[in-house]
């Protein structure tokens, strides 16, 4: 529900770039919209997956697998979630959202995306970003979009990103 979100989540809800980055220290909600966004996309390209990255699986469960699960249950959405290929299916509306690693790179390859979310990108290798652009490519996909959520600390290589005349962001802080 947009009522309930903060002013700078709506502001990113909003933002019609191929891809979004929303910046913001603890408590600052960045998981939550991330949770938003992974059920709205998902819901708008079903049957077609999307995926969320998290550095490490472990740190997906704790973040956006629980806070996925917890809004689901919240909502009534009659979903699963298969533990061991990390993926969830909402059978509401038909759609997956797929919780990925970064801790291998590699491991991304192969999946054609309606979208893609990446939490804490910049404390991940740039590679995930690579490879969420190359699989983020189904041709069917209603709403293509890549979504980044992350703090302000460390940003490395996403200070490249945020300033590549190439790329056409939405920068939300």
């Amino acid at each position: 529900k947009r009522a309930s979100m903060l002013p700078s989540q709506r502001e990113f809800f909003d933002k019609d770039e191929f891809i979004s980055l929303f910046v913001g220290g603890y408590g600052s909600g960045k998981t939550h919209i991330g949770a938003i966004m992974s059920l709205y996309l998902s819901s708008i390209n079903a049957p077609i997956p999307g995926m969320y990255v998290s550095p490490t699986y472990k740190m997906a469960k704790r973040t956006i697998v629980e806070t996925l699960e917890q809004m689901m249950g919240r909502s009534g959405l009659d979903y699963k979630y298969n533990k061991t290929d990390h993926e969830f299916t909402i059978e509401n509306w038909g759609g997956k959202i797929l919780i990925g690693s970064g801790e291998d790179p590699n491991s991304l390859k192969g999946a054609n995306l309606a979208w893609a979310g990446i939490d804490e990108p910049f404390i991940q290798k740039r590679k995930v970003f690579d490879q969420m652009i190359a699989r983020v490519r189904h041709p069917d996909a209603k709403l293509s979009q890549i979504y980044l959520t992350g703090t302000p600390e460390q940003l490395k290589w996403g200070f490249d990103i945020v300033n590549d005349p190439k790329l056409v962001l939405g920068v939300i802080t």
